[in-house]
């Protein structure tokens, strides 16, 4: 998203003609695919079916000022994104033309189109639509007048095809100069780990270690049977043992599953003390309790999640491979960050500097949970921060990118409103949280959670 203050400054330089290319020698398909994988995801959560078509090597290396040509790609797909209804179609294709040093970016999509009056002027500064029925495409085209300034300092050519109420084409061609990468780039250390990750392919699920912590025998075996065929698994009687354990760091332990009401230490004890050591552990509760207030209770202190007695197969195994995937996208994230001793005392001062910010961005996205138009672009514009900024910070706090963890705070809003039956239809819901299409909504939540929307609301009690 351009700011307008950030589009003043540029163009004023511009027409100063002091504005020039910073060029780097980068790894082209990885500054591409980062871009593209994050609109494909916000493209899913709107319905909006999202193609990527490339003939890139995987090696080309060129001559490239990153942030000007990430400017004007995000510029392209956030207006195809905007201008696109649920169900629509948005096409991104990158050529290496042939017989020629020349690259072809295509942007198409199959929203509302440019009237023809107003397709001339689609690049002018200022330019105000003069149709009633709808805003020019781009609005007032500040962001496109600078995407096509920044095409020319790349000595290329952005051109527009166009028809009204069947959509449109970008194009975006401008010659490259290859290049030899001999380190990689901060851009390409920034793709390593924003990748998205199935668990299957960083640890194997019997690779990480659960610790069960519940008084109860039956249950304790209960759980444990569920968990042994796809993971590591240790037991304890109560919250002390289970500190005592962790404590030690005599066994590594990938995830607690705890149960509030214990001997010795109960379940929000043992997790205050989790988390006044500052450990880097998912923590799962599990409660007979029905009462909003003590789950709030937990999740407050810091616990990851719970599930309420009596819970399905399916609810177990769900939460925790989901908790398991975050876990190791920050576990990735921390491996990839430079590890001297000043950097590590930073760090560790930080930890409540990005608790607080963290929250504002939750906070952010659940005032914002039913708006189908406020994706990664206007979250980055609200907390002031560039999109790069936006995807490294939350990646590095929860391990997700930030179109996967606004999808789980939408869930999360769901979960709440179906347990406290606030509204008595899955459609009611899925439409408060923005989804405008209740089946897809009711998929993705038994994913996250393991239990059909419906099977909730059909129920009289809770989960």
């Amino acid at each position: 998203m351009f700011r307008w203050g950030d589009c003043k400054s540029s163009l004023s330089k511009l027409d100063a003609n002091t504005l020039q290319l910073q060029k780097q020698a980068v790894r082209l398909f990885p500054v591409i695919d980062r871009i593209q994988t994050s609109f494909a995801i916000e493209a899913e959560l709107r319905e909006i079916q999202f193609e990527f078509a490339h003939n890139l090597s995987a090696e080309l290396v060129i001559e490239l000022d990153t942030s000007k040509f990430e400017k004007i790609l995000n510029n392209l797909l956030s207006n195809a994104l905007k201008f696109s209804s649920k169900l629509g179609v948005i096409n991104l294709t990158v050529e290496q033309l042939t017989n020629t040093q020349q690259l072809s970016i295509k942007v198409k999509d199959t929203g509302i189109g440019i009237h023809p009056d107003d397709l001339p002027y689609i690049f002018d500064r200022f330019y105000q639509s003069k149709q009633q029925k709808e805003n020019l495409h781009g609005g007032a085209g500040i962001g496109l007048a600078l995407a096509n300034r920044f095409a020319e300092l790349f000595e290329g050519q952005l051109t527009v095809a166009s028809q009204l109420e069947k959509g449109s084409e970008f194009t975006f061609v401008f010659p490259y100069q290859k290049a030899f990468l001999q380190t990689a780039t901060e851009v390409e250390e920034e793709m390593q780990v924003d990748i998205d990750f199935p668990l299957e392919t960083t640890n194997t699920a019997r690779d990480y270690t659960i610790l069960i912590a519940e008084d109860n025998a039956d249950m304790r075996a209960f759980v444990e049977s569920l968990l042994k065929p796809n993971y590591q698994v240790l037991t304890v009687d109560n919250g002390a043992k289970a500190w005592e354990l962790l404590s030690s760091q005599k066994q590594d332990v990938d995830l607690l599953l705890s149960d509030v009401m214990m001997p010795e230490m109960n379940g929000f004890e043992l997790l205050q003390r989790i988390k006044d050591k500052k450990m880097q552990l998912p923590v799962v509760l599990l409660t007979a309790l029905s009462s909003s207030k003590r789950k709030l209770e937990g999740l407050t202190i810091g616990a990851d999640d719970y599930l309420t007695k009596p819970f399905s197969k399916n609810e177990l195994l769900a939460r925790i491979k989901n908790l398991l995937i975050n876990y190791e996208g920050r576990r990735t994230w921390a491996q990839s960050e430079i590890t001297d001793t000043s950097k590590k005392i930073q760090k560790i001062e930080n930890v409540a500097v990005d608790q607080v910010w963290m929250k504002k961005v939750e906070e952010t996205l659940k005032k914002e949970v039913g708006n189908t138009q406020f994706g990664i672009l206007e979250l980055a514009s609200e907390l002031n921060i560039s999109e790069r900024q936006l995807r490294r910070r939350i990646k590095k706090f929860v391990g997700l990118t930030p179109n996967q963890y606004f999808r789980i705070i939408r869930l999360q809003v769901a979960r709440q409103l179906l347990e406290t039956k606030q509204y008595e239809t899955v459609a009611e819901i899925s439409h408060h949280i923005g989804f405008s299409n209740p089946q897809y909504f009711s998929k993705l939540y038994e994913e996250e959670f393991g239990k059909k929307p419906s099977e909730i609301l059909s129920k009289g009690n809770t989960l």
